[in-house]
């Protein structure tokens, strides 16, 4: 009887703290919006901020008011599933008509140009990196521009190339025109030089410069983790208060799927819904440990990729654990995370890592190879 009593315990507390996070974190974000403010009556914008700080929300309250104010208003970031996400909330909190497209950069491009990625994928990078841009520039005098621009994940954005692009989506262009750019310097995980590059050159149209310093998302006990294993310094913390983050070693790819499947099995008796759970891997599915292991929680729950190999959105029920790369998961936050393949210790492997452990709201769980050091 006293097991029981304390199981029921147990799955109280785990519940509340998932309602009593989010709870601050909408107190915490409002309070975020009304320091903003002061940016939000500039023409152009460009606001800095770590994981967690509320740079994405800012971003959908800016483009809601601008659209009530009757201006064509495009939402940009690079992430699919972030597009995704940022539609369903502006309609959550606006009104499916208003004029806010919300899209990622490379189907935007795909759907002005009609270009078709290439089916060999050792040729996808530079037909995104280069080709698709190039399509869009040498046919864009038909093109109509946005009244605001919105830009989220600035950080995979912000290259000479995309940037031609994206002056072409604003009217007045990024010199004379209306928008907003929010980015994370430490989520800037590839072409590092070249960013920096296009920092500068935005800098250039003497934009206000915004900077958010608190971490609304992640309780202490995630944040603390997060620098720790990642070496990369949290931005000021929020106060909030959460579960213990939890460390896992695994000598080889069985031992860490068994040791997934103890931790969801664990979470499922302490009555966590399978849709508050995301297993984050640095590799696609197909590449992770998980591979061919989709049924690896039998008797629990499926494990469902949130996008197919080619990159498609796939709807996941509430019933699965959510399964993604950290790559593709950027700007999106769930209450369970689970990081899988901890493996590396360079530079590239802890901006990918700080990532990751940033989605998580309450608890946080790190499968580790044996020998990481940390």
């Amino acid at each position: 009887m006293l097991v029981g009593k304390t199981e029921n315990t147990r799955e109280t507390l785990i519940q509340k703290n998932f309602v009593d996070i989010d709870g601050k974190l909408q107190d915490l974000s409002d309070e975020q919006y009304k320091v903003f403010r002061y940016g939000i009556q500039n023409r152009r914008q460009l606001i800095e901020g770590g994981a967690g700080t509320g740079k994405t929300l800012i971003g959908i309250k800016y483009a809601i008011e601008k659209a009530k104010e009757g201006n064509r208003v495009l939402f940009m970031c690079f992430n699919k599933l972030l597009a995704k996400w940022v539609g369903e909330r502006i309609k959550d909190q606006g009104d499916e008509k208003l004029p806010v497209k919300t899209v990622n950069f490379h189907d935007y491009l795909i759907e002005i140009t009609g270009c078709e990625p290439p089916e060999d994928k050792t040729q996808l990078t530079e037909f995104y990196r280069n080709g698709l841009p190039e399509a869009f520039l040498e046919n864009s005098d038909a093109y109509e521009s946005f009244d605001t621009l919105v830009v989220d994940e600035g950080q995979d954005l912000l290259f000479e190339n995309y940037l031609l692009c994206l002056d072409l989506f604003v009217t007045g262009g990024l010199s004379h025109g209306n928008w907003v750019m929010m980015y994370d310097e430490n989520q800037n995980i590839f072409l590092r030089d070249e960013f920096l590059t296009g920092l500068k050159a935005v800098k250039s149209y003497e934009p206000f410069l915004g900077q958010l310093r608190e971490n609304y998302r992640n309780t202490r006990q995630i944040d603390e983790t997060n620098e720790k294993l990642t070496r990369i310094p949290s931005k000021a913390f929020s106060g909030l208060e959460g579960e213990e983050t939890e460390v896992y070693e695994y000598a080889d790819c069985l031992d860490g799927q068994k040791q997934l499947k103890s931790i969801v099995r664990n979470l499922n008796k302490k009555g966590v819904a399978m849709k508050d759970i995301v297993i984050l891997s640095p590799h696609r599915f197909e590449n992770s440990m998980l591979e061919g292991k989709r049924q690896l929680l039998e008797g629990i729950a499926p494990i469902q990729p949130m996008q197919g190999k080619s990159g498609e959105i796939v709807p996941v029920p509430d019933h699965a654990v959510k399964f993604s790369s950290i790559y593709s998961y950027k700007g999106l936050e769930s209450h369970v995370v689970i990081i899988i393949g901890l493996e590396k210790d360079d530079e590239f492997s802890r901006r990918l890592f700080y990532t990751g452990i940033s989605r998580a709201k309450t608890k946080l769980y790190v499968l580790k190879k044996k020998g990481f050091q940390t």
